[in-house]
């Protein structure tokens, strides 16, 4: 499993090779940190959450049963107030990561099939004007150029895992009736499998919303065996 093929900006994730849990974590630290000089730190934070995901699937109880031989190495003997010190960065990270997959569903809209979909107060489908639009919600002063160069553009290549977690998200909180936590939902090998499909079929759309991203849009794909489909 290599998260740093930046040059390529593809990586491909096999789960007859691959637990389920760690396929959801590298996607997810992907998604975190899509920057080309975040390697280092992806390989660290990709380890840190399969290990909490792992306690997640099993639950800390039956993680105590299980033993090294069938365990992987890197996973067993963890310091884990130190991984759940680091889950906080994390969840701070991925809420920024959401929040542009949320801000950008009305450029992915219109590129899909011409839809006119506008925040409050967007007078037309520019940054210029989701950022006076996000400016009269919060009703907070945001700088367009921090806005653009903070918040903006170091999500971009990754839109479309964004969008579709937005997506996957708001489809189990609908048919649970729940708020859902994205972490638990990465222990689940159905909604991994769910949400990257969707990520995967936003990829020609978010080209089309953003031309820019033609050569550093980030791709994730899975082979070998399919995971099984979502409940």
């Amino acid at each position: 499993m290599d998260l740093n093929s930046e040059r390529q900006r593809r990586y491909t994730f096999d789960p007859a090779q691959l637990e389920p849990f760690e396929i959801g974590a590298a996607a997810t630290v992907i998604m975190c940190w899509p920057g080309p000089l975040d390697e280092e730190l992806r390989g660290e934070m990709q380890v840190r959450l399969a290990a909490a995901l792992l306690r997640i699937a099993v639950g800390d109880e039956e993680l105590a049963l299980i033993t090294p031989r069938s365990m992987k190495p890197i996973y067993a003997f963890r310091n884990v107030d130190a991984d759940v010190k680091h889950m906080k960065r994390l969840e701070g990270r991925l809420s920024s990561a959401l929040d542009v997959g949320n801000l950008a569903m009305p450029f992915l809209k219109k590129a899909y099939d011409g839809s006119d979909v506008r925040f409050p107060g967007m007078s037309d489908l520019t940054l210029a004007s989701l950022t006076k639009a996000i400016e009269l919600e919060r009703r907070i002063g945001l700088d367009p150029a921090n806005f653009r160069k903070r918040d903006w553009l170091p999500w971009l290549p990754v839109v479309h895992l964004a969008a579709a977690a937005r997506v996957v998200l708001q489809q189990v909180r609908e048919t649970s009736g729940r708020e859902p936590e994205w972490l638990e939902m990465m222990a689940d090998a159905g909604l991994i499998a769910r949400w990257l499909r969707e990520a995967q079929a936003l990829v020609r759309i978010a080209i089309l919303a953003f031309p820019m991203l033609e050569a550093t849009l980030v791709r994730i794909e899975l082979v070998g065996v399919t995971l099984p489909p979502a409940n």
